[in-house]
């Protein structure tokens, strides 16, 4: 008993109530669940002026339209979005190889008191486009400057091994984007990953075991790599390993003028989600042997 609140509304019920009434069931006498039943107009079970979204006309209708973002740049209300037509949607897609400009530093030292060797690079790339939902071009360009830290130190753990030193490395990867924005299908401005590495040796270094973590902060994701090798000769080797990953999906708002929009609906359906960092790969979890013979 509400009223229409638009003549748009008006329409829009209109014409949904003539695509349920033409789901036209090819036997009369026996109407699916998809084909409008005179007698039971109104039927629960199937589709039926109350239940158009089982029509199979109103199906393929919906099939036909795509959805935009709810904002008003993308023509939506701040509610709902815009609906097209997929022959009215999309846009060109151009494959360019883009040229970077690199300036870095690097310096490494070794560090008397802590007893351990550092290595220090920095680097700058200007201009480098990245995908950025809030632009009508899906870019924007930004400047990266990256600052990688490395430490490496050989330590004795003696009820651990009494005839060879554990070599520890950690490694920090810090990447800043100047001009970030929150339409970014990346994480930012900052971004951080870090990796731990030990290794040693036993019964002179013919039995190698190692262990690597990884750990990335914006994205919640990382790995466990370890493995051990043994030597039976100087030219036969075997290697057992395993590789571990987690990660999660993240919510970014979906594109405002996508490549090619789909017909979204309930929650989530004006987000899009992005796997960064080692997400992308934390279903690939491995176990490996690997028997090496060189001659």
């Amino acid at each position: 008993g509400q009223a229409f609140r638009s003549e748009m509304a008006i329409f829009s019920w209109n014409f949904m109530m003539v695509l349920v009434g033409n789901s036209i069931p090819k036997d009369p006498e026996r109407p699916g669940v998809d084909e409008f039943d005179p007698n039971r107009a109104f039927r629960s079970d199937g589709c039926s002026f109350a239940k158009p979204q089982f029509c199979n006309a109103f199906d393929s209708f919906w099939q036909s339209i795509s959805s935009k973002r709810p904002s008003l740049r993308a023509g939506g209300n701040g509610r709902f979005g815009r609906r097209d037509f997929q022959w009215h949607d999309g846009t060109p897609v151009v494959i360019r190889f883009q040229k970077r400009n690199v300036l870095g530093f690097s310096m490494d030292f070794a560090e008397d008191i802590s007893k351990s060797n550092w290595a220090i690079e920095f680097t700058w790339v200007d201009d480098v486009l990245q995908a950025d939902n809030d632009e009508f071009d899906g870019l924007s360009e930004v400047d990266i400057f990256n600052l990688t830290v490395s430490a490496d130190r050989p330590t004795f753990i003696n009820f651990l091994n009494a005839n060879r030193t554990f070599l520890f490395n950690a490694q920090v990867f810090v990447r800043y984007m100047s001009g970030y924005r929150q339409g970014f299908t990346s994480n930012g401005p900052w971004s951080t990953l870090a990796t731990l590495t030990v290794v040693s040796g036993y019964f002179q270094d013919r039995l190698n075991p190692a262990v690597t973590l990884v750990w990335d902060v914006g994205s919640d994701s990382g790995a466990v790599l370890g493995q051990v090798q043994y030597r039976f000769t100087s030219n036969f080797s075997a290697t057992f390993g395993l590789a571990l990953f987690a990660g999660r999906t993240q919510r970014k708002d979906m594109p405002i003028n996508p490549i090619a929009s789909r017909n979204r609906t309930g929650r989530g359906a004006s987000k899009s989600f992005v796997e960064n960092g080692l997400s992308a790969i934390r279903d690939r979890d491995e176990l490996f042997l690997r028997v090496r013979y060189t001659f």
